[in-house]
């Protein structure tokens, strides 16, 4: 059935149905260098080129598949995202010649209760459809964080700031990740 609407995929359809695909507001920013996700970044982390897949809204499409994938266990959910934007990416040189994908990691209690960590998931969809390894092991939490679920911006920034850090064990230097 089709996450968005609950009516019977048909054979060529694959998690949504062709009208609720497309209602998939996607951002187009992987076809820019310069677009609102890499001013978002900007002065805060060192980039050559950011993107997203699709635009996030309160009680939109994409909000319920990621409820769907992080509450309700329909792992296919990532995993057929992260094909959809490695497809997309693929199409685009910039984009198509990365060396790794590196998902973020979820601290270990979290990883503990809910199983299995989303983000791997949508890596692991977009390294099969690309063709790419992931460095599941690059980036490492190293302190716990609270839900950013209600927070504001900047609230989610300082909740996450110096959350991570990199293996030094694992080699990104000079590469396209």
């Amino acid at each position: 059935l089709c996450e968005g609407c609950k009516r019977p995929l048909v054979r060529t359809e694959v998690l949504l149905c062709i009208g609720c695909a497309s209602h998939l507001a996607k951002t187009g920013f992987h076809h820019q260098q310069f677009n609102e996700a890499a001013l978002r970044f900007t002065g805060r982390l060192p980039f050559h080129q950011v993107s997203s897949f699709a635009w996030f809204t309160s009680e939109g499409l994409l909000q319920h598949l990621l409820h769907r994938l992080k509450y309700d266990s329909q792992k296919q959910i990532g995993m057929q995202l992260g094909r959809q934007f490695g497809q997309e990416l693929n199409a685009i040189a910039a984009w198509a010649d990365i060396d790794a994908i590196v998902p973020v990691p979820l601290h270990k209690k979290k990883y503990a209760e809910r199983g299995y960590n989303q983000s791997m998931l949508i890596a692991e969809g977009m390294g099969e459809t690309m063709g790419k390894p992931i460095e599941a092991n690059a980036l490492q939490r190293i302190r716990y964080t609270d839900s950013q679920t209600l927070k504001t911006r900047e609230e989610r920034i300082d909740n996450v700031s110096k959350a991570f850090a990199l293996d030094p064990r694992v080699k990104l230097e000079g590469k396209h990740v």
